[in-house]
């Protein structure tokens, strides 16, 4: 065995690209699933752990009679929960908007990140995104309503990791909304020299889910209780929590693609080495050779690449891996993140590929060794089926050059088919990112005109009557759904333009019911379906039938009349809490709760899209750098075989430019093959992966692959494939016309 194993270091150098490519795939691979693993790992121990330590709540929700102290713990100690009342108000500083919240002492508890906690007045803390966004430094003096304040440090709460400034925002914006935290003395001071409005409700932990349904009940016939809102059905805790499962899910659908490709890239390089040296395995099976020594020396040349590549690549995530890791979580607070590589991680990285590769090699080689001796001796071909494509088109009077290239297109029909998957898998890879990007456009360009009939949407605190705001008025609220998400309940006033909106399948009637595009997805409805709604205070259920979809992707709303709305709520009086209208209105702070404009949507969709832009780059590059490599190594093993006939050619009078059309330029259509079956293919994966991410976004993004973009991704493509034909020619250029009379010996 170890005489054999001497020729080991002479094939790596004779197979030098080989080993350069599967050593590269495979360190790219590694450092990819390496890094997304334990940026997984890190978000669900990480953010767990912060929920879990500052006591994030379970529940929210809203009462018109005030819970008194006595209250709060005859309902701690009846339905055993921890209640706290959160409190904050709103600071604008012209474009920005400060939220200033009141100390909690046992739900949704802040913890600081850095610096130090404030201990006297005119001291305050940061979340550290937005202090981040605005240039804002520990000891930096910073101006509240004419006050002075230190920045002290910064810190972040467990219920708003993901930072959105009202929960009907589509996205975040760390530049123009941020958190405070202030001394209770700072608070009350502030509330008591400002005009800003109060906000206040009830943070809720559980410590027994079977008390969960009673404790609503009580809420509600106890104190009217006019709101709830449970965890699950809050992004600002939902998201992050969920974050890590959804890394994982995108791992595991390119990882397994890309280890596959390696591994035919393998299959294809190790069976040409074989079928180049099977007279030297058949010499040694004469000698008295194991089969198993025979393959374990033949697994050897795919598990040095394997292993190299894995520490290669984990040395990467190691190293550089915590920059890409954080782009995971550029939409969360930056917390205090322990990035490293998983043990359990580093062991599968290291080992999953080297053993893979090993099987592949292992079992090649035993297909090999198990044929006749005597044949493998005398070099004689079993595939009866490759000699009969070898004479293929003998009576045509079709060119030499052109029969030629169809022989050594269909002669090896797995390396042609290896070519075209990797060609294949290169185009969807690119094509896939373009599409995503435009996918996204589209919905950042038509989902605004959607989303918002009206310019403004002016979203009061509370409900009002009788009073004049100089717009149209409806009435929104919020329910759960049958399957605990939660829908907005829209009551729209008569004869607005709502009216207008574009139903799928159908025209709008006032006293209909139409859920919009994104909640009809998600929830799996059509026109004529019973959708099942709850309200989140009394529990009661409504059942109503779907007239139709509105073309909305961005939002979870289902559209009715403002009678049926009062109808479903039990309401008498003309109450009202949005205020509709398409031009600025000046409404009293103390009145709004939140305003929705098309301005502010665009912004927060386009702010979102840069961040989408850098992986839908990630993508397109490793489909090029897929490409290259591919198509260099599979057609460097052309060149390998036909070395004695490019020889020849020369000898025979034939220039480099017809032997490059000949032995290069073979595998053209196959290009145009591959990049025509992407195109589709990448399309119908983007419109899975957006149907998976309903759940998650709850937003649907119709996929779409502008013209433009075809273009400039074949042009991608082309680029990539005449790179690795570039690279390729000086190898051809390099074979002399002695080398045809040296025989075809390596």
């Amino acid at each position: 065995m170890k005489m054999i194993n001497r020729k080991v270091g002479r094939e790596i150098k004779g197979n030098l690209s080989f080993y350069i490519s599967v050593t590269l795939l495979t360190a790219i691979t590694v450092f990819l699933v390496a890094v997304a693993f334990s940026d997984a790992a890190m978000i669900q121990e990480d953010i767990g752990k912060l929920m879990a330590d500052c006591h994030v709540e379970d529940a929210q929700f809203q009462t018109i009679l005030t819970l008194e102290d006595e209250d709060i713990e005859s309902l701690e100690a009846q339905y055993d929960v921890e209640i706290e009342q959160t409190a904050y108000m709103d600071a604008a500083l012209g474009d920005k908007t400060l939220r200033i919240f009141k100390p909690m002492e046992s739900v949704n508890v802040y913890t600081l990140l850095e610096g130090e906690d404030v201990t006297e007045q005119d001291e305050i803390l940061f979340d550290r995104d937005f202090a981040n966004a605005n240039h804002i430094e520990i000891g930096d003096i910073y101006a509240i309503n004419g006050k002075s304040f230190t920045v002290t440090g910064l810190a972040v709460r467990p219920d708003y990791l993901y930072s959105k400034k009202s929960l009907q925002d589509m996205w975040i914006d760390k530049e123009n909304f941020g958190m405070i935290q202030v001394s209770a003395a700072d608070y009350e001071s502030l509330l008591a020299e400002t005009d800003w409005n109060e906000s206040t409700y009830y943070s809720v932990i559980f410590h027994d889910e079977s008390m969960i349904e009673a404790f609503r009940q009580a809420i509600y016939g106890e104190y009217s209780a006019y709101s709830y809102l449970s965890a699950e059905a809050n992004s600002r805790i939902e998201s992050p929590r969920g974050a890590g499962d959804e890394i994982l899910m995108q791992s595991w659908s390119l990882a397994p693609i890309l280890f596959i490709v390696i591994m035919l890239l393998i299959s294809i390089v190790i069976g040409r080495i074989l079928e180049r040296e099977k007279k030297y395995v058949g010499t040694l099976l004469a000698l008295g050779y194991q089969d198993r020594e025979i393959s374990l020396h033949y697994c050897m040349y795919a598990i040095l690449p394997g292993f190299m590549g894995s520490v290669l690549g984990l040395l990467l995530a190691i190293f550089a891996g915590k920059g890409v890791a954080m782009y995971f979580v550029i939409d969360y607070q930056l917390i205090n993140y322990s990035f490293y590589i998983r043990p359990h991680v580093l062991a599968i990285c290291l080992l999953l590929p080297t053993i893979l590769y090993g099987c592949v090699s292992y079992f090649k080689s035993i297909r090999m060794v198990r044929r006749n001796i005597v044949s493998m001796l005398r070099e004689q071909d079993e595939q009866n089926g490759r000699k009969r494509r070898r004479r293929m088109l003998e009576r045509s009077q079709i060119s030499f050059q052109k029969k030629f290239k169809i022989r050594s297109l269909f002669a090896h029909m797995g390396r042609t088919l290896m070519v075209l998957f990797c060609l294949f898998l290169s185009s969807f890879l690119c094509a896939f990112g373009f599409s995503l990007n435009d996918s996204c456009r589209n919905l950042v360009e038509e989902g605004t005109n959607n989303a918002c009939v009206y310019e403004y949407s002016y979203y009061l605190n509370g409900m009002h009557s009788g009073e004049d705001f100089g717009g149209l008025v409806g009435l929104v609220v919020t329910y759960e759904t049958a399957s605990h998400g939660t829908i907005t309940l829209s009551g729209v006033p008569a004869g607005s333009r709502f009216q207008d909106m574009e139903i799928l399948g159908g025209d709008y009637r006032e006293d209909g019911f139409y859920l919009t595009n994104a909640a009809a997805v998600e929830y799996g409805l059509k026109a004529g379906d019973e959708m099942t709604i709850v309200n989140p205070v009394t529990l009661e259920e409504t059942t109503v039938q779907l007239d139709g979809i509105a073309q909305d992707n961005s939002q979870q709303i289902l559209y009715t009349s403002y009678t049926n709305v009062k109808e479903i709520i039990e309401v008498e009086e003309d109450y009202f809490n949005v205020v509709y209208s398409d031009t600025e209105l000046f409404i009293e702070s103390d009145a709004l709760s939140y305003v929705g404009d098309n301005d502010g949507i665009l912004d927060t969709l386009m702010n979102a899209m840069t961040a989408l832009n850098t992986m839908v780059y990630g993508i397109m590059a490793i489909g090029c750098l897929l490409s290259i490599i591919s198509v260099y190594l599979i057609v460097n093993l052309l060149i390998g075989e036909n070395k004695s006939n490019i020889s020849m050619f020369k000898v025979l009078g034939y220039q480099n430019r017809e032997i490059n059309k000949m032995i290069l330029n073979i595998n053209h259509i196959l290009v145009v093959i591959g990049f025509l079956l992407a195109i589709p293919a990448s399309v119908a994966a983007v419109k899975i992966l957006c149907i998976n991410m309903v759940s998650l976004l709850h937003i649907v993004i119709e996929p779409s692959l502008r013209a433009g973009s075809v273009a400039l991704c074949a042009v991608i493509i082309l680029c990539s494939y005449c790179l690795s034909l570039l690279l390729l020619r000086k190898k051809v250029d390099r074979i002399d016309m002695v080398t045809c009379l040296k025989g075809n010996r390596e």
